[in-house]
């Protein structure tokens, strides 16, 4: 494996939860991606001018240990496996000291920019896969959310209100979250999502939260993601309206998971399909609770199953 990225984060990606928010680890994913892309032939993947780049289509990740402030993080990576114009990477988040921090399984795309289409990786590309085989420790394996099943088709909007889930968030992707190619910033997929799981969390009757109240006595309680994988259906651009929905995925011990459907409703089809496993989280204590009785049930109340990857 090779080193893609070395850094650490700063004061204003971490959030409420009082670690580095999930939008800044994809951030430093792609940060990451594009150091890989220039170390194995293609220097010119994230250019402006660029003849092909590569895109996510299918991505896991699995979060280990909290990323803080100031703390020093690196990243490795390599190849898992070689298709004919995809691949699939395994990319390690670690802490300096060598203790993993959030591990990532992704599908990238190799896309022709004029086409958007995929096209073959040129062998000088390959032969430098060969060269860097992924160390993927057993340990670290997908847990709750498995990445060996591929997704489904795209939902429409008229399936999620067939199944009556629960809009959470809507809004316009602006200029300002969009790449040098136009399209969206993967980060503000999972950014969207965080913005606006209080809509269901927080509601009346589930007993849980998202975040700490103001002036709340007792333990200092959130919400906190042990795993996401999202499936990359179709691109926003600078100007699309998305709108968010969510629904129940089940419950266990101390775990929910939750599928949310990142929607073009122009166009009645899936920008991304998501799930997630959650857990409640003792700020103070750094650690997960078991969250009141009947609260899972609750949430099934508030976002009902029925949705899906």
């Amino acid at each position: 494996m090779i080193e893609v990225y070395r850094g650490s984060p700063n004061a204003w990606e971490c959030d409420e939860m009082g670690h580095m928010n999930v939008r800044f680890y994809i951030s430093k994913l792609i940060e990451g991606l594009g150091v890989f892309c220039f170390k194995t032939g293609m220097p010119h993947a994230f250019r402006p001018n660029a003849p092909s780049t590569v895109e996510l289509k299918d991505l896991h990740i699995r979060f280990v240990k909290e990323a803080h402030a100031g703390a020093p993080i690196y990243m490795r990576a390599g190849v898992v496996e070689i298709k004919e114009s995809s691949a699939l990477l395994y990319m390690q988040l670690n802490h300096l000291d060598g203790a993993p921090c959030a591990v990532f399984r992704l599908w990238i795309d190799h896309i022709d920019i004029h086409t958007g289409k995929p096209f073959l990786w040129s062998p000088k590309t390959i032969a430098a896969f060969k060269t860097i085989p992924a160390d993927m420790p057993e340990k670290l394996a997908p847990r709750s959310l498995p990445f060996d099943v591929p997704p489904n088709p795209a939902p429409t909007i008229d399936a999620a209100l067939e199944i009556g889930a629960l809009e959470i968030g809507s809004g316009l992707i602006m200029p300002d979250h969009c790449d040098v190619f136009g399209n969206m910033k993967t980060e503000c997929f999972i950014g969207r999502i965080s913005d606006s799981t209080p809509h269901f969390i927080d509601a009346e009757g589930t007993g849980l939260s998202r975040s700490p109240k103001a002036h709340a006595s007792g333990p200092r309680i959130g919400t906190a993601a042990l795993e996401y994988r999202f499936a990359f259906h179709n691109t926003p651009t600078a100007g699309d309206i998305f709108q968010l929905f969510a629904g129940s995925a089940g419950f266990s011990d101390k775990t929910f998971s939750l599928y949310y459907w990142l929607m073009d409703p122009y166009r009645n089809t899936a920008f991304a399909t998501v799930q997630a496993t959650l857990i409640q989280f003792d700020l103070d204590e750094r650690k997960a609770i078991t969250p009141p009785a009947g609260a899972f049930e609750a949430i099934e109340k508030v976002i009902p199953r029925g949705m899906w990857l």
